[in-house]
């Protein structure tokens, strides 16, 4: 039996058109379960019970909520593992540890954990220590100017709006942000705490 001729390059496996619409049904799922945009307009993410299933303080209930979540988006999964892996006893500090001590204590705060690692580089661990308290007190004795003092006002602010324009309208002539600023930047921008939320669970 001679063998077949090669397939043409460029020419699909199957030529039918619903083998064609399968593949691309399938290829735009697949993009859609790796959009945590996408998976939270659906409804179907929960950014804090995602954190406490993490955190292992989810209900019964909870967890299987979780447990289908994750076997349906990537992303889910993905984070959910990286937040595991900072929970490991020889892990350093981390956004990942900061969001598992969060969800474990009541509902993770995505602006202060930003906020606390930027505080941590701009202006030390005092200052991160303050925000992370919410102590308003310790973190005006510290005198901070600028961007670090900004961040801090927002974190402990009772009434985020004005801080958030303030934030916005300051910039420092000082070349690219390093990234633990950046990420709070970003993350202070966003109006919507969930957004805000899995923005952190991005960076984890």
């Amino acid at each position: 039996m001679s063998p077949a001729a090669p397939r043409p390059a460029g020419q699909p496996l199957s030529g039918g058109p619903a083998f064609v619409q399968l593949v691309d049904t399938a290829l735009r799922e697949q993009s859609r379960t790796s959009n945590p945009g996408w998976i939270l307009r659906s409804g179907e993410l929960d950014p804090q019970l995602l954190c406490r299933y993490a955190a292992g303080t989810a209900s019964p209930s909870e967890r299987g909520a979780v447990q289908e979540l994750i076997a349906r988006h990537d992303w889910a999964r993905g984070r959910v593992t990286s937040l595991v892996k900072a929970a490991r006893n020889d892990a350093p500090p981390s956004l990942g540890s900061a969001v598992l001590e969060a969800a474990a204590a009541g509902a993770v705060d995505p602006y202060r954990i930003a906020i606390s690692a930027a505080l941590a580089e701009l202006a030390g661990a005092a200052a991160a220590r303050a925000v992370t308290a919410n102590d308003a007190v310790a973190f005006a004795q510290l005198g901070l100017e600028g961007s670090s003092r900004l961040l801090g006002e927002f974190a402990l602010a009772a009434d985020r709006t004005q801080a958030r324009a303030a934030l916005a309208g300051f910039s420092e002539d000082a070349g690219p942000l390093a990234e633990p600023e950046a990420l709070a930047r970003r993350v202070v921008a966003l109006e919507d705490e969930e957004e805000a939320l899995v923005a952190i669970l991005e960076a984890v």
